[in-house]
């Protein structure tokens, strides 16, 4: 009593009978108000920065439900749609989020490069393994389906891809800005020590990121 619940109605051609069945509950306005308090969240801590923040993410997500799954679904390698679509959507969310600047410049290529080596590596992985990419029911529907040809060796990869993108946007954004902050405070630091600074910062990083990609 005085819940909402979606129902799923079959009708049968042959006599007309229609049964209806409960599917799940009905959960769109408690997804509503968590996603306007998160981007309120958002914006009340980081302000403009915050704003900009929510447009990198706007441009993400029409980037993936635009760009990369229309470009999969008209034959392209997934894998390649996908490393396209990251380089896309990681230049877009640095210079929205921190400018136009040398430090959007080294994470973006520190995204790009890495993405691109994750792709390579995944590519050998699935191949050698081997994997089918066929692991659940609707990738099996999908394969019955005569009217789509899906690469789904490459649709697994491109899955990897896009999933760690954030992960590794945070790893090159934080590396980056600290490595410019230690530059403002000590002009005098040659390349080298900058280097062996942003080694030692990643490895920290390295250690709890590790941890979060596994668990995730």
């Amino acid at each position: 009593v005085g819940k909402i619940y979606l129902v799923n109605k079959t009708e049968n051609l042959e006599t007309g009978n229609e049964d209806y069945f409960l599917i799940d509950y009905h959960r769109e306005n408690v997804i509503w108000i968590l996603g306007i308090a998160f981007l309120l969240l958002i914006l009340l801590i980081g302000g403009m920065k915050g704003f900009r923040t929510i447009v990198s993410l706007a441009c993400t997500i029409s980037i993936v439900a635009f760009i990369l799954i229309p470009s999969i679904e008209k034959g392209v390698n997934p894998l390649l749609g996908a490393v396209i679509a990251s380089c896309l959507a990681t230049a877009l969310t640095m210079l929205l989020v921190a400018g136009v600047n040398i430090k959007s410049l080294a994470s973006t290529l520190g995204t790009v490069i890495g993405v691109t080596i994750s792709g390579l590596i995944a590519t050998i992985v699935i191949d050698k393994a081997p994997l089918s990419g066929l692991a659940t029911s609707e990738s099996m529907i999908l394969w019955g389906n005569q009217f789509y040809e899906i690469n789904f060796k490459g649709l697994l990869a491109a899955g990897m891809i896009v999933s760690c993108l954030g992960a590794v946007m945070d790893v090159a954004i934080s590396i980056s800005s600290a490595i410019l902050e230690i530059k403002v405070a000590n002009p005098n630091y040659t390349v080298k020590e900058l280097y062996n600074s942003g080694m030692n910062v990643g490895k920290d990083i390295m250690g709890t990121m590790t941890s979060t990609l596994v668990l995730a």
